[in-house]
């Protein structure tokens, strides 16, 4: 996925004053600030092939990737100017820009899997947590849906999920994030992430603890968190990690505790709007 495509999308968030992004139209200029070590995984930092340098001269494309490079090993916000979706400049922010802009994320909480609060097994569960219950969940709120473009946006999906849980269930839930090099095959289709958040449902089966994901757009249903591991090591996906969240969580920042807390759901909603529904 074009890395300016995710940045363009998370510009919506703009609309509340906890946001990971900040930007101004100048002109026809789009300018945005933003991390970029949670939207790209080592060994995928081919910043010519990620972004779209056309309109940059040779030299300085050389330089903004020493930039891009040096930014996203510090996990430093950067500043990014597109015309149209052409990039034209990046640059750092100044120190104050930066304090202003660090002080968008929250605080959030890591939990060990053994550490979870888990749920006790019961039908109502897998009722709950399967595909046409949640598609008609969906219906009810969002016309006109469209599901051709899974790969983009699975942070607004996990937060429907997550709300859709919390409206149709009692279930205790979180949401587990993906870094790394990820590749899924399913039935349908290829996918292939930097980054990607399920939803996770702890369930203690006959005296066993067992992890599902629940993910009703890629899935189908409830997967065992082992065994969509697997599939991930079986479809080519390798050097990757993860972090557990409380749901509420709407993007996280591997490298410390600290992320993007999802309040009622808004953004969640917005981004989803904008990408599937018309």
């Amino acid at each position: 996925m074009k890395f300016y495509f995710i940045l363009f999308v998370l510009i919506f968030f703009l609309r509340t004053n906890n946001s990971e992004l900040s930007r101004q139209l100048l002109g026809h200029r789009l300018v945005i600030c933003s991390l970029i070590e949670d939207k790209v995984s080592k060994g995928d930092t081919d910043w010519l092939k990620i972004l779209d340098f056309n309109e940059v001269k040779f030299n300085t494309q050389k330089r903004y990737s020493k930039l891009l490079d040096s930014a996203y090993q510090m996990a430093l916000p950067l500043e990014f100017s597109f015309i149209g979706k052409a990039l034209v400049r990046i640059q750092l922010l100044k120190y104050l820009e930066q304090e202003h802009y660090m002080k968008t994320f929250s605080v959030i909480k890591y939990y060990l899997l053994d550490s979870l609060e888990y749920n006790n097994e019961e039908t109502s569960i897998f009722k709950v947590c399967q595909q046409y219950p949640f598609r008609s969940y969906l219906n009810h709120h969002f016309r006109d849906l469209r599901f051709n473009s899974l790969n983009i946006g699975c942070e607004a999906r996990a937060g429907m999920i997550s709300n859709y849980l919390d409206v149709m269930s009692q279930l205790k839930h979180y949401k587990i994030f993906f870094r790394g090099r990820l590749k899924l095959r399913t039935p349908s289709a290829h996918y292939t992430w930097a980054n990607h958040v399920l939803n996770l449902i702890p369930i203690k089966e006959n005296k066993k603890l067992v992890n599902y994901v629940f993910d009703p757009f890629i899935l189908g249903g409830m997967l065992e968190l082992d065994s969509f591991i697997k599939r991930l090591e079986n479809s080519g996906s390798c050097c990757f990690e993860y972090k557990v969240t409380d749901s509420n969580v709407f993007i996280c920042l591997m490298h410390q505790p600290i992320g993007i807390i999802d309040r009622q759901r808004y953004f969640s909603r917005m981004i989803f709007q904008k990408l599937y529904a018309h």
